[in-house]
């Protein structure tokens, strides 16, 4: 991107759109935020957390603004100061905000969104799709999306 467009500006990044890190095709760049690259990563399966047992979350302004992706509670509780149990209290619901943020686990987060889009298209097989994609049970699915 910086041969096409010049130096990358200040807090910003270069993202391959299509997830694959040697297309650098000039339609295939664009410049964001550190944490909008790692919410990509997570969506598309290219990051997952660093141990199996931990969830990747995702911290969000009072007024539902992206502000950062975290591997685990324990990561976005060292970079945030934000305890970790309140951070997993408000994932879970039993806290709205944790530190003045909404904090809510990644998978929930694309579980959401896909739902969200499947809903607003018609598409009748949204559960099958997310089941076959995350290798979430139905049960499951149906229980995140209706919270």
């Amino acid at each position: 991107l910086k041969a096409f467009v010049g130096k990358c500006p200040k807090g910003l990044e270069a993202h391959h759109l299509n997830g694959i890190k040697t297309d650098n095709r000039l339609f295939n760049l664009e410049y964001v935020i550190h944490s909008e690259n790692q919410l990509h990563a997570f969506r598309t399966g290219l990051q997952t957390p660093s141990t199996p047992n931990e969830k990747a979350v995702i911290q969000r302004s009072k007024a539902g603004q992206l502000i950062a992706v975290y591997k685990s509670q324990s990561e976005a509780s060292r970079k945030t100061g934000v305890g970790i149990s309140s951070i997993s209290y408000c994932c879970s619901g039993r806290y709205k905000t944790a530190g003045n943020f909404l904090w809510e686990f990644a998978d929930q987060a694309i579980i959401k969104d896909h739902s969200e889009t499947a809903a607003h298209c018609g598409c009748v097989d949204t559960y099958n799709y997310l089941h076959e994609k995350y290798g979430i049970d139905i049960d499951t699915l149906m229980d995140i999306v209706a919270s």
